[in-house]
């Protein structure tokens, strides 16, 4: 029986005004993730939180330069380009991370950033996605 499940959340590149234009502006990111977290839940009385999960992810560009963060996402989610070059790790490396953190359970979220932002960053950085669509509900 399942006992646990993980629920994540993904913080993404953004700029003023880039959400209205689906990140397809001449100047928008693309939106590549630079933060997990993820907690697991337990499911049987109470729910009780267990374990928690962060990486900070080095954003990419297609070229394979780090990408700087904007004002605006720094304001939004307090991670600035310092941060980033203190506690960042490659793609694969934090998606590896996140699977072996969940050893099996589903992966929850609101919304679908198992689409939207891994399978992007995925592309962007051109690696196969580690975990597949399935680990996700």
């Amino acid at each position: 029986m399942l006992r646990e499940t993980v629920i994540w959340d993904v913080e993404f590149l953004t700029d003023i005004g880039a959400p209205q234009r689906f990140w397809c502006g001449p100047n928008d990111p693309d939106p590549v993730l630079v933060q997990i977290g993820a907690v697991k839940l337990g499911l049987e009385d109470d729910c009780p939180i267990g374990a928690t999960f962060e990486r900070i992810v080095t954003p990419r560009g297609r070229d394979g330069n780090v990408l700087a963060p904007s004002a605006l996402f720094t304001k939004l989610t307090g991670i600035d380009a310092a941060r980033i070059a203190a506690e960042g790790v490659e793609l694969a490396l934090a998606l590896e991370g996140l699977g072996d953190f969940a050893n099996g359970a589903r992966i929850w979220a609101w919304g679908n950033d198992e689409h939207f932002a891994v399978a992007i960053s995925c592309y962007v950085a051109g690696i196969d996605p580690p975990l597949p669509v399935t680990a996700f509900g």
